[in-house]
Parts: structure tokens; C-alpha cells; sequence
């Protein structure tokens, strides 16, 4: 009777032991960027995995852009200031280092918050997945109106 009431006890602990770390996990919804500007309030707060292509702005922040959306616009990332996973602290690290001027894609995952001040949507970024650099700089127009570079390779 002891034994039972002892192994009850432990499979009883065990059992609030996975389930509370399984509602520690975040539920991440596949969502596009067009979706999430489309209807920011109903994104607001949630934990989103976005595939995207990165771009470096700044001064005005790094932003994720999907190239399905009509409208250019552009999701801007951040990153927690503790508990930094590996990935977005390599991330960050080539972004610093001018690793990414031509851009990236990816697969972004993080929580999706609203700026206090502009009140925009914002990522949260939790975490980078097959992180591609393109190996291109884009058509720029120089000198004169007509002359363009198209296609230069990245390490000319």
C-alpha cells in the first residue's frame, strides 16, 4: 500500500512537472508579414514564425519584408535584452560587422509586441533559422539617369 501511495505520488509529480514546462512553451502561429500589418491588433502579443527577407536600414532599424505583400511595408525587429539565443546573437553580430548590407532571408521567430511610444507592431526576436545573406547587391542607378549597376557580385 506504502509502494502505491509512493509511486502515485511520483507519477503525480511527474505529470505536473512536463505540463507545466509544456505550457512554458510558446504556441508559434506561421504567419506572413503582410497578415501581421494587415491586422495589427489581432497579432498583438502573439508568438509568430515569419519567413522573411532582412533588411538593414539604419539608422531607422532592421526590418522584415515579405515580397508577397502589395504594399512595401516592413516589420522592424529587436532583440531581448537577456536570455539571447545563439542564433539572434549571430545575427546581431552580422549586422554589426556590415556582414548584411545586401540583406538576408530567413526564418524569424519571436513575439510580436507594440512599440509604447509609435505605437507599431514590433518582433520580438526569439530565434533565426536558415539564415541565407544574398550574394548580390541590387540595382542601383548612378551617375546619370539610365546607367545602371545590375547584379554585382557581393565580394567585388
Amino acid at each position: 500500500m506504502k509502494n502505491l501511495k509512493i509511486r502515485w505520488f511520483l507519477i503525480c509529480l511527474f505529470y505536473v512537472c512536463i505540463s507545466s514546462y509544456l505550457a512554458a512553451q510558446a504556441q508559434y502561429k506561421r504567419a506572413s508579414i503582410c497578415e501581421i500589418l494587415t491586422e495589427p491588433s489581432k497579432w498583438n502579443r502573439q508568438s509568430v514564425i515569419v519567413e522573411a527577407d532582412l533588411v538593414d536600414a539604419r539608422p531607422h532599424g532592421i526590418f522584415l519584408l515579405d515580397k508577397q505583400c502589395a504594399k512595401k511595408k516592413g516589420l522592424q525587429i529587436d532583440y531581448p535584452s537577456t536570455d539571447i539565443d545563439q542564433s539572434v546573437s549571430n545575427l546581431n553580430h552580422l549586422i554589426l560587422s556590415g556582414d548584411l548590407l545586401q540583406g538576408a532571408t530567413g526564418t524569424f521567430s519571436g513575439i510580436l509586441k507594440r512599440d509604447a511610444k509609435t505605437k507599431r507592431l514590433y518582433l520580438l526576436l526569439q530565434s533565426v533559422l536558415n539564415l541565407q545573406p544574398k550574394s548580390q547587391v541590387p540595382q542601383v542607378s548612378i551617375l546619370r539617369p539610365g546607367i545602371t549597376l545590375r547584379f554585382i557580385p557581393a565580394h567585388i
